[in-house]
């Protein structure tokens, strides 16, 4: 791959991304208990940004219930906002590219390594 052919394929890239994190910056995610009385809503960072309880789920209280339900609602919004945050990474930067590998710690130095060869080796639908 020649240097120029290369250099518009990052600018591409930058592009890409830069489309992504506008995408993410004013998404929310919600998720709800299994019986559908609590829903939570995350943004993209996957902060609680919004809390619904119907006051039907106090005729008959329970609050290690209620507790169980709002962390589940939560995770559910939570996994929402993660996998959206994978797929559109994962479009730009290749299937690598892990937004929970990321915010484990884990080492990105083969996640930075793969997305190079993806760069250097995938064109196709992704491309601009």
């Amino acid at each position: 791959m020649d240097l120029e052919k290369l250099s518009a394929r990052l600018e591409g890239m930058r592009g890409r991304l830069a489309d992504a994190r506008a995408t993410l910056a004013g998404a929310t995610f919600s998720g709800q208990s299994d019986d559908k009385r609590i829903t939570a809503t995350v943004n993209s960072a996957a902060h609680l940004v919004g809390l619904k309880i119907d006051p039907r789920i106090f005729r008959l209280p329970d609050s290690e219930g209620l507790a169980e339900a709002i962390l589940l609602a939560t995770q559910r919004a939570r996994d929402g906002a993660s996998t959206t945050a994978n797929d559109l990474l994962q479009s730009v930067l290749g299937p690598a590219v892990n937004v929970d590998k990321l915010n484990s710690g884990e080492d990105i130095e083969d996640m930075i390594k793969s997305a190079g060869r993806h760069l250097s080796t995938n064109e196709g639908p992704n491309e601009r």
